[in-house]
């Protein structure tokens, strides 16, 4: 095809201006247990689960198991065919998803080289870049058949660890997702609003010498979830999303969330 004729057959640059305010993908991480499918549910009546771990079976809300990769893209397939009246996706949970897509790279790598048992046993770390590069394909396709039509909710679960990225200061421990470097920053990268729950507690010393304790303190019954960059989670907002006094922490309810959202829209 000659240059002038591809020419032709481009769309002219168009430039919009102003708020385009789409369907929110959303990177919902926390702690066990302090309510992340709970929350997420809330979102929406027209929610549906896709659960690689069962975690939605105690709550009212339509769901698919998964049990493996290829279950897992043949759901969305077919949540895609937009033959219902779902407007929110779930996928609970992302970490485990990324273990079922380890296995996978490695039954294909079978197929030649039956040597391999997990993903670790590739020549020159290529398991992990073969997983890593279909991560990060399977969110681009969320993006081009799903994002447009419906919120998405990635839960993810997290892991603590002594953390050093700054050469400045001293190594602190830090929550990070529970899945490959590389591969939760590229889910990060990728989502509107990486938001971190966990749950209402405080620490302090006290005493002196052998008698020196770390004390908790707090409501066993209240979580909060934090929207900005802390120093030990890394929050992430397309919009500012505050509490009414301001703070980038809050209860962690969807209700609070929708709230901090429409009035980040506003300012």
């Amino acid at each position: 095809m000659a240059e002038s004729e591809t020419q032709e057959k481009l769309k002219a640059p168009t430039i919009k201006k102003g708020v385009i305010a789409a369907n929110a993908a959303i990177a919902l991480c926390g702690v066990p247990g302090v309510g992340k499918t709970t929350q997420a549910i809330a979102s929406s009546p027209n929610t549906v689960v896709i659960d690689s771990e069962r975690g939605s079976h105690w709550l009212p809300v339509d769901r698919i198991d998964v049990d493996n990769w290829k279950e897992f893209t043949s759901a969305m397939q077919m949540i895609a065919k937009g033959e219902h009246e779902y407007d929110t996706i779930v996928f609970d949970s992302w970490d485990r998803l990324c273990e079922m897509l380890d296995n996978e790279v490695v039954a294909d790598a079978q197929k030649t080289k039956p040597y391999i048992k997990s993903i670790g046993d590739f020549e020159n770390g290529q398991g992990y870049v073969k997983a890593g590069k279909r991560h990060g394909d399977t969110l681009d396709w969320i993006d081009k058949n799903l994002r447009s039509k419906y919120q998405i909710i990635v839960i993810c679960h997290v892991q603590s660890g002594s953390y050093k990225l700054d050469p400045t200061v001293e190594p602190y421990n830090k929550f990070t997702m529970k899945m490959r470097d590389k591969m939760g920053a590229r889910l990060r990268e990728w989502s509107d609003f990486c938001l971190f729950a966990n749950f209402d507690i405080e620490t302090h010393k006290t005493g002196k010498g052998w008698d020196q304790r770390v004390v908790a303190e707090g409501d066993p019954m209240k979580r909060w979830v934090h929207t900005a960059g802390t120093t030990y989670f890394d929050c992430k907002s397309r919009i500012p999303l505050l509490s009414e006094e301001g703070e980038p922490v809050f209860e962690f309810t969807w209700q609070n969330i929708d709230s901090a959202m429409k009035r980040g829209l506003k300012r």
